[in-house]
């Protein structure tokens, strides 16, 4: 029987750990893989067209989004209260306490790369969300943004940014609501469940969403919205500039 050479033995261990490192680099490749956000499961798409895209996020506690990513600015509605865990994927989880009715704008359209990330849930409640990007570049026609605020009772304007403006709206029953006029897009999400009604040109519509459920405009906007429900109806409007 012919023994093994010492320097036959150590190339061959090198061998297998030159291996095993390229497994253990694929396992890592594999793990941090990112996809499109309109690939990501998690994300619906529900609306797009040359100017905007919306997709909805229902997470239950526990569950974890895949790795994606987004290039183009983006506006976050939070329809409910959440504890939203965000990780990209070289660094640590960073957990965050989100309220329901909470607008903010990502200017992801900014960056040099796209900005890689996932999502997962924390405590007891849902993450709803709705996420509207805007595929045009900005600056936008600077006028847009000269449209008049929405001043009537049960109306606080939560922020302004460089790609619209965004309310809280809390109608009492039995009231209405004239909405804005002016602007690229109207987006309308519930932050519970409603009764309403919705005046465009003469015709009402009724509308009864749940909580996260939204509706969006692009060309012909309703002009009015109607509390029918037997308590407030809370609601962020958002003009997109």
């Amino acid at each position: 029987m012919k023994s093994i050479s010492t320097h036959h033995y150590v190339v061959a261990l090198g061998l297998v750990f030159i291996t095993t490192l390229a497994l253990a680099a694929a396992d890592a490749t594999d793990a941090v893989r990112v996809v499109p956000v309109t690939e990501e499961p998690g994300h619906i798409v529900r609306y797009q067209s040359p100017h905007f895209l919306i997709y909805t996020n229902r997470f239950m506690p526990g569950y974890q989004t895949l790795y994606h990513e987004h290039r183009n600015d983006l506006l976050a509605v939070i329809a409910g209260d959440t504890i939203a865990v965000n990780q990209k994927p070289d660094g640590q989880p960073t957990e965050q306490k989100v309220s329901a009715g909470t607008v903010i704008l990502f200017p992801y359209a900014d960056l040099p790369k796209a900005y890689a990330h996932r999502i997962s849930v924390a405590g007891e409640l849902p993450f709803i969300n709705v996420g509207l990007e805007f595929l045009d570049a900005w600056p936008i026609d600077p006028r847009r943004s000269q449209a008049p605020l929405l001043n009537a009772a049960g109306i606080i304007v939560l922020n302004e940014n460089r790609r619209g403006r965004a309310y809280r709206v809390d109608l009492a029953p039995g009231l209405s609501l004239a909405l804005p006029e002016q602007g690229s897009g109207l987006l309308i999400v519930a932050l519970k469940p409603l009764v309403t009604t919705l005046e465009t040109k003469g015709t009402v519509s009724r509308w009864e969403p749940a909580q996260g459920d939204f509706r969006f405009f692009e060309t012909t906007w309703p002009q009015r919205i109607s509390n029918l429900s037997a308590s407030i109806a809370s609601l962020v409007v958002f003009q997109a500039f």
